[in-house]
């Protein structure tokens, strides 16, 4: 029984933090000074107009217009018994209705605090992803942060390898019918920004059509498109520009700005 020196009891309050907006907030300065590190410098509370055919401002917890980027920070953990959060789980699914309602240019960033629990073999944000990803539009990135290390980590589902190209068994080298795989689109990707660092360059802009085409196989009745494109977007970190994007995230058309050095 509380006294009257005790504080009131809040069921829903997080344990340790004097109130969830307090610890909110300070999640959002977090995820402001990583970005802020990959020299992506944002305002709190954006507001951009989101609706159908009526428009009608909404304010992101981060944005800014040059480069456009809209995030959503949510500094979620699992229940205290691990259980699925479902009322979070609503209300990151809120967040990506506003982020497809949105202006399309924006750059849209979902990042997730790094929540992990005994009882579970993933994080809550891997967790997320993985029965929502229906429900995250194409142009949406889900990131996870660490506010104690700052250690940032691509979770879209979006740029995932789908189960059909992780089972499929690597080809025999030197096949004429030899198509790529992810993982060769990742070290071309990764090759081309080296040199780019050894001539001093600032920045690279790597296109999906143009990197398929050098690896071989494209185009072509085998063309392996979707892992190029889940390479690039793979290697993509938060200060990185889309400059082309195809309607479905996935196309000949994706053109990536990766600014050096990495």
């Amino acid at each position: 029984m509380n006294t009257v020196d005790d504080p009131p009891y809040k069921p829903h309050q997080r344990i340790g933090v004097i109130s969830n907006a307090h610890a909110g907030r300070d999640f959002e300065c977090s995820v402001q000074a990583f970005l802020s590190g990959q020299g992506v410098h944002l305002e709190h509370n954006f507001s951009v107009p989101v609706g159908h055919v009526h428009k009608k401002g909404h304010r992101f917890d981060l944005g800014g217009a040059s480069p456009p980027i809209l995030v959503e920070c949510k500094s979620y953990n699992w229940t205290e018994t691990g259980n699925s959060p479902s009322a979070k789980l609503r209300s990151l699914n809120e967040a990506m209705l506003y982020f497809m309602l949105a202006p399309t240019h924006y750059r849209k960033l979902l990042v997730m605090q790094t929540s992990k629990h005994s009882n579970r073999q993933e994080s809550l944000g891997a967790y997320y992803v993985r029965t929502q990803g229906h429900l995250i539009p194409p142009d949406v990135e889900v990131w996870e942060l660490n506010p104690e290390s700052m250690e940032g980590l691509l979770l879209s589902d979006s740029v995932a390898p789908r189960s059909d190209e992780m089972a499929r068994p690597p080809a025999d080298a030197g096949g004429a019918n030899d198509m790529p795989g992810t993982q060769d689109f990742v070290d071309a990707i990764r090759a081309r920004l080296r040199q780019a660092e050894l001539g001093n360059a600032g920045h690279l802009d790597i296109n999906s059509g143009e990197l398929h085409r050098s690896l071989g196989g494209y185009p072509g009745p085998k063309a392996a498109m979707p892992s190029c494109c889940n390479a690039m977007y793979a290697e993509q970190r938060a200060s990185d520009q889309i400059i082309s994007q195809p309607p479905k995230g996935r196309g000949a058309s994706l053109t990536i700005r990766y600014f050096l050095p990495r």
